[in-house]
Order: structure tokens, then C-alpha cells, then sequence
């Protein structure tokens, strides 16, 4: 849930320059406030309106589908439009100046990872570049490896939850699977290979806790089945691309300093790209 809000928020800087998007989960409580760009500008209002049901829609997706805030705050909801907002989102609506704010108990908080107090995170240049590069799915096999990635992370492996997550039945998807030419195994081996090489570079976990983590039922198993993806166990590969990765900062750091020196000192150093 965390990684989805934040992707949302990022999606929300992309396509709203100004809006911004906080988030706080603690135990059991979840609380997010949407700013929108332009407040006092024509159809702000329906903006907050459909910003407050895409997030409902988002957390439904790790709580249950029927899953409703025990708050929401919206611009202007007052009268007729107080009542129309309630018979929508079947709650009680308290109307605020501008922006939306939804608050919530929720059930569900993934293994190990506890979210506090986060404003929206500046749009990097690097990430717009790599939204406007990437293209949206064309295919249901590629629609459905996006959507599995946020379910692997949670523990959840078979096909069955995941189907059940997505909302489509395991014969559905496999159906629509084979007439692509693709199965549902290729595609979980696909989703837990980028899963396990971003653990193995980012955490110090052991082979048995990874295994344990990517739904192996032993270490060995994992062993293997990386050896088929990269050619080399879990360890080597962590090892060679962490070495590789220190000595591309350090010659980058290098490349920037010398960059520097070499800088008439009246140039000032903006628009730095990544």
C-alpha cells in the first residue's frame, strides 16, 4: 500500500503540476489529504470529487472491496451536493474549504512495512523522463504482470489470490494468458526475478529469508531458479552488482568533480540533470 500511494502521488505531480498528495498510516489508521493545483479555479470541486474515489478504489484493492472511510472531507460539500457526495460514497461527508481529506481504519498493513507521516516526494527529472518513455500496456499478459507486482510484494504467489485480487476468475486469466501465447508461471517467474534481484541489492536479507520472502517453498529452490535467470547463485550476483554499482559512483563523483574544476567561476550550476 505504501508503494501504491506513493505511485500515486507521483502519477498525481505528472498530470498536475502543483497538486499535492500526503499520506500517513500508523497501526491501524490510514489518513490522506489531497491539495489540489488551481483550488479556486471552475471545476475544482468534481477534481477533489475524483481524486477522493480513486484513493477509496486504491485502498479497496488492499482491504476489502466493500471497505468505506470512516471520514471524508470535501471542497464545498455543502446542501444539495453534501447530499449527493453521501449517496456516492454511502458515508457521511464533512465539507472543507479546498481539497479532499479521507481518514480510515484499516485491516491490512504489509509485513514489515510501516508507513508514518510522508509528504508527496518533488517529481524527479529522471522519473518524468522515465513516465513519458514508458508506454502503457498493450497486451493483457503485460496489463497483468503490472498488476501482479504489488500482490507478489505482499506474499501472495498462487493464482487463484491473485486472480481473485484483480477480479477476474484463474480461468480467465489463463485463458486470456494462452491466447497471447503466454502462462501464468512465465509471468510470476518474471515478476519474482525483478522482485528478488531488488531485494538482493537493496537488503542485507539471507538466502533463506529471501526464499522464504519470493514464496519457495526452500532455499534451494530459490538457488535454482536464479541460477536459471542470472547464471550465478543469489550471492555472487549481489556481490558483482554491488561492486559494480560502488565503482560507477565513484567514477561519477569523479567525472562531476572534474566537471567542477574545470567550470568558469562566474557559471552557476543549474539545471542539473540526472
Amino acid at each position: 500500500m505504501r508503494l501504491a500511494l506513493e505511485r500515486a502521488s507521483k502519477a498525481l505531480k505528472y498530470h498536475e503540476s502543483g497538486s499535492r498528495l500526503n499520506f500517513e498510516l500508523q497501526e491501524s489508521h490510514l489518513s490522506i489529504t489531497y491539495h489540489p493545483p488551481t483550488p479556486k479555479a471552475l471545476g475544482s470541486w468534481h477534481q477533489c470529487d475524483g481524486v477522493a474515489a480513486m484513493l477509496i478504489n486504491l485502498v479497496r484493492l488492499y482491504e476489502a472491496s466493500e471497505w468505506v472511510p470512516e471520514l471524508i472531507v470535501l471542497a464545498a460539500a455543502h446542501d444539495k451536493r453534501k447530499r449527493r457526495l453521501e449517496d456516492f460514497f454511502e458515508t457521511a461527508i464533512t465539507a472543507r474549504r479546498e481539497g479532499t481529506q479521507i481518514r480510515g481504519a484499516i485491516a491490512h498493513i504489509p509485513h514489515g512495512e510501516m508507513m508514518v507521516t510522508r509528504a508527496s516526494a518533488p517529481l524527479s527529472r529522471c522519473e518524468l523522463r522515465q513516465m513519458v518513455s514508458d508506454r502503457p500496456p498493450m497486451s493483457f499478459a503485460e496489463t497483468l504482470r503490472h498488476l501482479m507486482t504489488p500482490i507478489i510484494r505482499e506474499g501472495l504467489f498462487d493464482l487463484e489470490d491473485i486472480a481473485d485480487r484483480i477480479g477476474l476468475g484463474s480461468r480467465t486469466v489463463q485463458r486470456r494468458l494462452a491466447t497471447e501465447g503466454q502462462t501464468f508461471g512465465r509471468l510470476l517467474q518474471d515478476v519474482r526475478q525483478t522482485f528478488a534481484e531488488e531485494l538482493l541489492l537493496q537488503t542485507d536479507m539471507t538466502t533463506a529469508e529471501l526464499s522464504l520472502r519470493l514464496g519457495y517453498s526452500s532455499k534451494q529452490h530459490f538457488i535454482r531458479a536464479f541460477k536459471s535467470w542470472r547464471g550465478m547463485p543469489p550471492g555472487e550476483f549481489r556481490t558483482t552488482s554491488r561492486n559494480r554499482l560502488r565503482s560507477s559512483s565513484q567514477a561519477a563523483l569523479q567525472t562531476g568533480s572534474e566537471s567542477v574544476r574545470l567550470m568558469p567561476p562566474n557559471v552557476a550550476l543549474t539545471n542539473v540533470q540526472c
